[in-house]
């Protein structure tokens, strides 16, 4: 409801919208980021659904930095968490598989035994997948509108450096499989951050479905 008022009525909502945000900021976080800890249809559909507000939201990224920039800054940081999450979920079928299908984990050292099991792709796997997919298209949309343009990293780098505040970190290794129990507040967990690695990895898988689609 909210999202289509936003996309109706635009900057005639826009100030209830951010008001909003700043209010239920702590759950509309919690919504993105229960990915970490949970992969059922719930879950995901909440996701999908607080990503899909955001995107609309961060169209009038500059007035929202204006009325409540610590709202913006922490909802942003909510959806890179979520997409590097993702990504790590897409490139470890097995780690997948084992947060579906054997859940709780009762530590990283765990995890990484049970990760040596071959996954068997279920058509329920298959779905997951298919919705994670959609989360990690949603967190890009999400934050387009906060990085530069190529064109004006190519030409105004400098002015770039100013202007814009980074979002990723120049680490190109691919996120690692970890662990962590939900924690009361944001502060408490120890985050993943998102980086060159997770995005080329995306890419990768991307890349390579589309060999298979084009082999087929």
């Amino acid at each position: 409801m909210l999202t289509i008022l936003l996309q109706s009525k635009k900057h005639l909502f826009l100030d209830e919208m951010i008001t909003f945000i700043g209010i239920h900021e702590e759950h509309v976080t919690a919504c993105v980021m229960d990915v970490r800890h949970s992969l059922d249809k719930w879950s995901l559909d909440l996701a999908v659904t607080a990503l899909t507000l955001i995107r609309e939201l961060s169209q009038f990224k500059d007035m929202w930095r204006l009325a409540h920039e610590k709202s913006m800054f922490a909802v942003v940081k909510a959806v890179m968490v979520c997409l590097s999450s993702c990504v790590s979920y897409l490139i470890h079928p097995r780690l997948l598989k084992i947060m579906v299908e054997k859940p709780p984990i009762a530590s990283t050292q765990h995890l990484k035994a049970m990760v040596m099991e071959d996954p068997d792709i279920s058509p329920h796997l298959i779905n997951i997948q298919n919705r994670l997919l959609d989360i990690v298209c949603l967190c890009m949309a999400t934050l387009m509108p906060y990085t530069p343009s190529v064109v004006s990293l190519l030409t105004d780098f400098r002015e770039c450096e100013v202007e814009w505040e980074p979002l990723v970190k120049i680490t190109f290794t691919e996120p690692a499989l970890s662990f962590s129990r939900p924690s009361p507040t944001l502060s408490q967990e120890v985050l993943p951050s998102l980086t060159f690695g997770s995005l080329i990895a995306f890419a990768n898988i991307c890349t390579s479905a589309l060999g298979k689609v084009s082999v087929c």
